[in-house]
């Protein structure tokens, strides 16, 4: 009787251990994965076939917050529409953000007509406003970068990944998004599309 208990508990450790294993394997791979952008029309597409939703005559509205500028001071994402966006939600402790950042320097000096709204996470994963800054200096990088410090932007887009991007047209409609990294060949793609 002993025995078929010890077999028992055996069976259902392993079985534990085992389900643990494969959740955290496929939670690792998806955060390795590059990313790619999915447009706002593909999302409305996705949802007719399924059924589960009617799909919307326009595109989605980009949700307002505040954050700061590298001095301080407040800034209203609304207040820069009127061109097209690139919104970013980076940290410098992701790694695939550090590897894509280049890329997006590079293309934010080719595309003056392009607002880039680059948010710094502070609070996720161990940023700081401190080591953001930091990063930016040491690094170079021209682009505008924003400090999400009350985390009023990552609520806003319900951020869950690094990095995330959000195309987003001068109306202020969300055009297309991505979760993970992006290549530069895939933002200058999605750009273009853009107006």
């Amino acid at each position: 009787m002993k025995s078929k208990k010890n077999l028992i508990i055996t069976i259902i450790v392993f079985a534990l251990i085992l389900g643990v294993s494969v959740f955290l394997y496929q939670a690792l791979k998806d955060t390795e994965k590059q990313g790619g952008l999915s447009s706002s029309e593909e999302k409305k597409d996705s949802k007719k076939e399924s059924g589960s939703d009617k799909p919307s005559t326009s595109l989605p509205d980009a949700m307002d917050f505040t954050v700061q500028d590298e001095d301080g001071n407040t800034v209203t994402f609304s207040n820069l529409f009127g061109k097209p966006i690139v919104l970013n939600f980076w940290n410098s402790n992701c790694p695939p953000c550090r590897q894509e950042m280049p890329d997006f320097e590079e293309v934010h000096k080719k595309n003056p007509d392009v607002q880039f709204v680059m948010v710094d996470t502070v609070g996720m994963n161990g940023e700081t406003l401190e080591s953001g800054k930091t990063y930016i200096q040491e690094t170079g990088f021209t682009f505008p970068v924003y400090y999400d410090v009350d985390m009023e932007a990552i609520r806003a887009y319900s951020i869950r990944a690094f990095p995330t991007t959000y195309l987003i047209n001068s109306e202020g409609k969300i055009e297309a998004y991505g979760e993970g990294m992006l290549d530069k060949e895939t933002l200058i793609n999605a750009l273009a599309s853009i107006k």
